[in-house]
């Protein structure tokens, strides 16, 4: 039996986290469970550390101060190798809900059939009906197959124009190439048309996966020595492991006969609903920051 652990990294919300948890243990009792706080702003993770109290393979990595996303994840899988030898670990946002019930008989077999190192499962947004792997679905500049440093320049383009738009009416047009800012009927309509266009039911490899849900295999790990490069704080961090995956020969596959839901941006946009300008600022700041690292790190190869 392959040996998987699940690595969830939690921003207050701990309902959330718990749900993700419950899911994770319906599907087994024995895979090591490491809920990673980083540093949430309300009871997180005393509430979560209560409610995993009976549960002997699980545990809460409390980090001191909000150290981002990728960070955040390298310190709960360096936790989780520490405590045992892995075959599998399945990184994922406290958003995410795995209801598979053979998710991990599934994941082994995808890996050993085609001896991929990274794999993304089919990332279903249940509000909006997006699928949001593969990571190149939405046709932008924002969301690469390969990452360029043309796909670099365009984006900060498209990111820059948003974040003029928040203090005049044009922001309302170039907010509009943002899901998130669309209404759930819209959505799942252009949802539809991509979904048959893109043809997202497909195996594809060597390409680019959507974050909120990763599993690295353990020679992936050893190779890479962290699943993410900790330069960022968010955003970003798909186009980082796609130019790290190519660099070091590493294959990445997207499976869609794994799946999970994704009820996206729920610990985020609940932490900080009451400043919804401030959080669209805050989210295109680092996301520019980081387009600056992806840069530097395209002219270094």
């Amino acid at each position: 039996m392959k040996r998987f652990c699940y690595v969830i990294l939690q921003y207050g919300c701990s309902d959330l986290t718990a749900a993700c948890v419950r899911a994770i243990r319906k599907l087994s009792e024995q895979s090591l469970i490491v809920v990673v706080d980083n540093c949430s702003p309300d009871d997180a993770a005393s509430e979560i550390r209560t409610q995993l109290d009976n549960d002997p393979r699980s545990y809460v990595l409390e980090i001191p101060e909000n150290v981002g996303f990728s960070s955040g994840n390298n310190a709960g899988v360096e936790y989780a190798q520490s405590l045992e030898e892995l075959d599998y670990c399945v990184v994922l946002n406290s958003d995410v809900v795995i209801e598979q019930p053979d998710f991990e008989g599934k994941v082994a077999a995808s890996f050993e059939q085609s001896g991929c190192a990274v794999l993304g499962p089919d990332i279903l947004v249940p509000s909006s009906g997006w699928h949001q792997n593969p990571f190149h679905h939405f046709g932008d500049s924002l969301h690469p197959e390969n990452p360029s440093l043309d796909d670099v320049r365009e984006a900060r383009v498209i990111l820059q124009a948003k974040l003029d738009g928040l203090d005049a009416e044009a922001g309302q047009s170039a907010a509009a190439a943002s899901p998130s800012s669309m209404p759930p009927e819209q959505l799942k309509r252009i949802g539809r048309e991509l979904d048959f266009r893109l043809h997202w039911d497909r195996v594809l490899e060597d390409t680019a996966l959507q974050g909120a849900c990763l599993v690295f295999s353990a020679p992936a790990l050893k190779e890479l020595g962290k699943p993410f490069s900790p330069v960022t704080f968010l955003y970003c961090e798909e186009w980082i492991l796609r130019i790290n995956c190519s660099h070091h020969g590493l294959r990445m596959k997207y499976d869609p006969s794994i799946k999970v839901l994704h009820h996206e941006g729920s610990s985020t946009a609940r932490s900080l609903d009451e400043k919804a300008r401030k959080k669209k600022r805050f989210t295109i700041d680092c996301e520019l920051k980081s387009l600056d690292v992806v840069e530097r790190l395209l002219e270094e190869l």
